[in-house]
């Protein structure tokens, strides 16, 4: 019985190894460097947002082209729903500063059952995923209070 139990784990181990590549496959489909962000926006296939607090527009600027939605404020998953609904086309691309928010937001929303959410894992800032939308040059503008 000891021996049958132990001829089925490298079975079930493979199981789980194939099950996790999957799954991490699946999301890493959703991933985009902020340069492709940044065409997509041109091209008409993205919307970025920008999800980081007041504290970091203000202290960074925001993307040019991304809208300021804070996953730290009331709204949030409404203000994602609302631009879906108007942008139905298009991928909705989510930036932070180094893209450990955006990899947390994304990958949950991807488990409520969103769609076209995409995640800029570099970042404003940069980081592991990439150099970042500011040291990349990328065009940024200054954010104020609306």
């Amino acid at each position: 019985m000891i021996a049958v139990r132990f001829s089925l784990l490298p079975a079930v181990l493979l199981a789980v190894c194939i099950f996790l590549i999957s799954v991490v496959s699946a999301f890493a489909e959703n991933i985009m460097t902020a340069k492709q962000a940044l065409d997509g926006v041109k091209n008409g296939t993205v919307v970025l947002v920008d999800i980081r607090s007041r504290s970091e527009w203000r202290q960074t600027g925001i993307a040019s082209v991304a809208i300021p939605l804070s996953m730290h404020e009331r709204g949030f998953i409404e203000g994602l729903n609302k631009l879906q609904s108007e942008n139905p086309a298009k991928t909705i691309a989510l930036i932070c500063a180094v893209g450990g928010r955006t990899g947390y937001v994304t990958n949950l929303l991807a488990g409520r059952g969103y769609e076209n959410i995409a995640d800029v894992s570099e970042g404003m800032l940069g980081g592991r995923a990439g150099k970042g939308w500011i040291p990349s040059g990328l065009p940024v503008k200054a954010w104020t209070a609306q």
